[in-house]
């Protein structure tokens, strides 16, 4: 199984796919209720946004919607076509100061803790 976080002109996207066909498209915009303001940044190859594989048909993605600031991570289950449990968002302009240049650059899944860490690009 492969998964591939993309952003395509605001509308963030993971694809899931297996050497055979795609198994999920999962339109994140739509599943949290954001926008498309969000734009990727010149220079940078990264997505804004990332996703890494946890427990069984599980997904872990997170994201960072920089028009508003805000950091969103969450559980979804690709073969139940749903979220886990609610999203976790977190504006990142309260917590310190934070510039469009921040974004998750990273997921490591850790099964022994059972967490994912999050590396974050700063700027």
């Amino acid at each position: 199984m492969f998964n591939i976080p993309i952003i395509d002109d605001g509308n963030f996207w993971i694809l899931i796919f297996d050497k055979r066909r795609e198994r999920a498209r999962i339109d994140l915009n739509k599943l949290l209720g954001i926008d498309r303001s969000t734009k990727t940044i010149n220079g940078f190859p990264d997505p804004i946004m990332n996703s890494t594989f946890i427990w069984g048909n599980k997904i872990f993605a997170n994201l960072f919607h920089n028009r508003t600031f805000m950091h969103w991570h969450f559980v979804y289950d690709y073969e139940q076509n749903k979220m886990v449990h609610p999203p976790v968002k977190i504006k990142l302009s309260d917590l310190f100061n934070c510039s469009i240049l921040n974004f998750p650059h990273d997921n490591f899944f850790d099964p022994s803790m059972n967490k994912v860490h999050i590396f974050y690009r700063q700027g």
